[in-house]
């Protein structure tokens, strides 16, 4: 990166950090500044999860509704972007969550040197995610799997099979390295997968059953 940009971005955290400051001490004004600094942001990051303008401002909203009564988180907080990114993350997965329309890219595939795109798949032997989502107990499942990620594979596993964020992409938007994005997802993968084993092989199972009572 070069020094410009560098010093670029250190500008930008250090004015987040004056601008929470001054929020916490009760200015107003300091809380519209960020609001209006991060707006976009948040909401393209909203958009590019639900996948419907309406239901992405009323992500937005919310998520900044949340980093108003935040106070005292805001104050221990040295970078804010990441925070919020966090917050507006976990609120589309949740609102994904209740509406079940997600698609998920292949969990069993690895990402690859570029991170192309992957199948849109939960598994290779498991069927398409609208048929897996179908059964309620393997969708809360899949949700609980997801939900219980650390919070950074979380991030990492909502931009790249949520959102269908590049590798680079997603290394930009949470600011680290596309190394750290690739294990990030690697281990996340790893995580829902064992979760899941179960369920796949009760539905390996039960196709196996199905099949032997048709022949």
């Amino acid at each position: 990166m070069r020094r410009e940009g560098i010093q670029g971005l250190s500008n930008s955290i250090n004015d987040d950090a004056k601008l929470v400051k001054m929020y916490c001490q009760g200015d107003l004004k300091a809380f519209e500044s960020l609001y209006q600094k991060h707006r976009r942001a948040v909401y393209l990051r909203a958009l590019g999860m639900v996948k419907d303008k309406e239901d992405a401002l009323d992500v937005v909203q919310e998520c900044f509704m949340r980093v108003s009564k935040s106070a005292v988180k805001l104050r221990q907080r040295r970078k804010f972007r990441p925070w919020l990114m966090k917050i507006v993350t976990n609120l589309c997965l949740k609102h994904l969550r209740a509406k079940s329309t997600v698609q998920l890219v292949s969990l069993s595939e690895p990402s690859g040197n570029h991170c192309e795109r992957l199948p849109r798949q939960i598994a290779d032997e498991s069927p398409q995610p609208a048929e897996v989502l179908e059964n309620s107990e393997i969708k809360q499942k899949l949700w609980q799997a997801i939900s219980s990620l650390p919070s950074k594979q979380r991030e990492v596993f909502a931009s790249r099979c949520v959102e269908g964020l590049s590798c680079k992409e997603t290394a930009e938007a949470i600011n680290c390295s596309e190394r750290t994005v690739k294990l990030r997802l690697a281990r996340a993968k790893s995580a829902i997968q064992e979760q899941m084993m179960p369920y796949r092989k009760l539905r390996l199972r039960k196709k196996k059953q199905s099949r032997a009572k048709n022949s």
